[in-house]
């Protein structure tokens, strides 16, 4: 389920369609691995199309998200995974560029054109640390502390 969490946050990067690299570290596996895809911001839905190293499709929407793979399709309930909400809202929020919604589950640090967010309360049993990095109010970099040790890193490319 982190994988899941970590590869959704890719679709915080820009306020509209764009390619990225992220670079993951899944600590339980001590291991580091490089994907590479392009996400689309559409009126009710988000979609991340990931091109490499495994070709999937991910489709966010208000209440849930639908994985696709060549073998597979799974559905997440947002109700049923708590964590994959904060998730869309820090999606939704850099996409619209409000960020009160951030405001009510983490605490914000502006440093520049760097946007911290440390957890308050429950968001906090999943995140360390989310880093926001602005380029022309756009999202360059975003990289992400989980709980577990997991981090992610996604640059636009």
């Amino acid at each position: 389920m982190a994988k899941v969490v970590l590869t959704l946050l890719l679709a915080a990067l820009s306020l509209y369609g764009f390619e990225f690299q992220e670079k993951r570290y899944i600590s339980a596996l001590d291991m580091s691995v490089v994907a590479k895809g392009e996400a689309d911001f559409e009126k009710e839905r988000i979609i991340l199309r990931y091109n490499a190293p495994q070709k999937r499709t991910i489709r966010l929407n208000e209440t849930g998200m639908r994985i696709v793979t060549e073998n597979s399709v799974q559905e997440l309930d947002y109700e049923k995974n708590p964590k994959m909400r904060y998730v869309y809202l820090l999606m939704r929020a850099v996409y619209s560029g409000d960020f009160s919604a951030l405001k009510r589950h983490f605490n914000e640090r502006v440093e520049g054109k760097k946007r911290i967010y440390l957890p308050k309360q429950e968001s906090g049993a999943y995140f360390s640390q989310i880093l926001l990095k602005l380029e022309q109010k756009r999202v360059k970099l975003l990289r992400i502390e989980m709980k577990n040790g997991d981090r992610v890193s996604i640059e636009t490319l």
